[in-house]
This record gives C-alpha cells, structure tokens and sequence, in this order.
C-alpha cells in the first residue's frame, strides 16, 4: 500500500528562478571575443592565413624533375608488370640441407655436474 504522502524529502516541482549556465552552448558574455577560426567575423587583431595551401610550384624545365636514377627500373618492365616472357632454366634443383642433430634432453653425455674451479654462484668450498 502507498502511503498517503508521495512526495519524499523537501523538494517539490517549481518554475525555474531564472536562466542557468546549461540552457547554453557557450560560456556567454564573459567570453565574448571574436572568433579565430574562419573567414568571417575573423578578430582584427590577430593575422589571417590560408587554411590549406598545395606548396610552392616548382620552377625549371619539365623533363629535370624526375626522381633520377635511384627509380631505374629494369629491362622488360612494364606498366602492368614484367613483360610476358616466361624466364626457364636448365640447373637442377638444390639439394635438402641435412637436419641440424642437435643432441635433446638426457642423450649422451655424462650424468655427473660438470667438475671445475669456483664459477660464478658457486658457494665457497668448506674447510
């Protein structure tokens, strides 16, 4: 069952005072300066450049502009790939190399730790 009071605690629905800052997109008057971006209403104090510029066009002749001779690409080459031709060969077929017979885990060798004088992380022989 409901109790007869709906309302729990002292606030209750009312007619805002006034504006507040959240009905706003901008922080208002207080921040009220012309804008740097764009074209128009730009701020007269501070200077205005171009928002994308391609460079400066270069100068001389059209055929000294190529990338050079590092790019030179070799014979039969073209747009589409090397040229048609099939390249054949008549040598034969490398032999396998022969498995690398490295020894594995208990195979061969000596049971007994290795003998020798104090290596590193060796504790000190007693008296």
């Amino acid at each position: 069952a409901m109790s007869a009071n709906a309302w729990v605690g002292t606030w209750r629905p009312h007619r805002p005072r006034g504006p507040i800052a959240a009905l706003y997109g901008s922080p208002g008057p207080k921040y009220g300066l012309p804008t740097n971006v764009g074209y128009r209403l730009h701020d007269p104090s501070r200077g205005r450049a171009p928002a994308y510029s391609f460079g400066v066009r270069a100068g001389g002749r059209q055929e000294e502009r190529s990338p050079g001779p590092v790019y030179l690409l070799p014979p039969g080459t073209t747009a589409k790939g090397k040229d048609g031709t099939p390249a054949f060969s008549i040598y034969g077929r490398p032999r396998d190399l022969p498995p690398i017979r490295t020894p594995g885990p208990g195979e061969g060798g000596s049971r007994e730790p290795r003998r020798g004088g104090a290596g590193p992380g060796t504790p000190p022989a007693l008296p």
